[in-house]
């Protein structure tokens, strides 16, 4: 499948970004003191959402890919949680379907309800940047939402393609008819509706 994407607004860096080696390492050795606190709220997630151990976890493949991992090794791990990303937002797209043909509540989600879309974090793409990850989901059939650029969590949904346009009614010479009525010229423009005033002549025929 193609990579073109739409262009990024001018004025986004869409590069890729490196971190520092000492703020790693910082953030690997002291992540084991706050992680027992931040992982309390585990049971309570929303299982259609990515886990909050992934958000949180600094894990040492993670590890190693920040501090110098290649371009293709970032094209897969951005490739594998846009996998997973992509594949959650199709299973509530279809829950919601579901629901409004089991009959209880029909229509109850219609429109942009029922298109997926999801969201990635920045620290899957941040060796890829922004394009690369626009060139990801391309092949795939999604866009990035560009105006979700400058947060945390960038959107993402998927496109869906454009209905045809109508076809327009042939006439017999085989061109295409207006779906409107031509305008009338003067001569075949219909009499107005009040009366017209009666000819002198016809009234009296012996008057010249």
């Amino acid at each position: 499948m193609s990579t073109w994407h739409p262009p990024a607004p001018p004025g986004l860096d869409t590069g890729p970004r490196r971190r520092s080696g000492l703020t790693l390492a910082l953030q690997f050795c002291l992540q084991w003191l706050w992680i027992p606190i931040r992982l309390v709220p585990l049971d309570f997630e929303d299982p259609s959402t990515e886990p909050l151990s992934h958000k949180i976890v600094l894990t040492p493949r993670r590890y190693r890919l920040e501090r110098r991992g290649t371009r293709e090794e970032w094209e897969t791990w951005t490739g594998e949680a846009l996998d997973r990303a992509i594949a959650r937002a199709r299973e509530e797209v279809a829950k919601r379907q579901a629901r409004n043909d089991s009959g209880t509540y029909p229509c109850a989600f219609a429109g942009p309800s029922l298109v997926p879309e999801t969201t990635l974090r920045r620290h899957y793409y941040r060796g890829t940047g922004l394009d690369g990850l626009a060139a990801l989901a391309a092949r795939r059939g999604w866009r990035v939402r560009w105006e979700t650029a400058r947060f945390e969590e960038v959107g993402l949904i998927e496109v869906r393609p454009q209905q045809p346009p109508y076809p327009q009614p042939q006439s017999y010479s085989g061109q295409a008819q207006l779906p409107y009525a031509q305008p009338q010229s003067y001569q075949q423009q219909a009499q107005p509706p009040y009366p017209q005033p009666p000819d002198p002549r016809q009234a009296n025929p012996y008057r010249r």
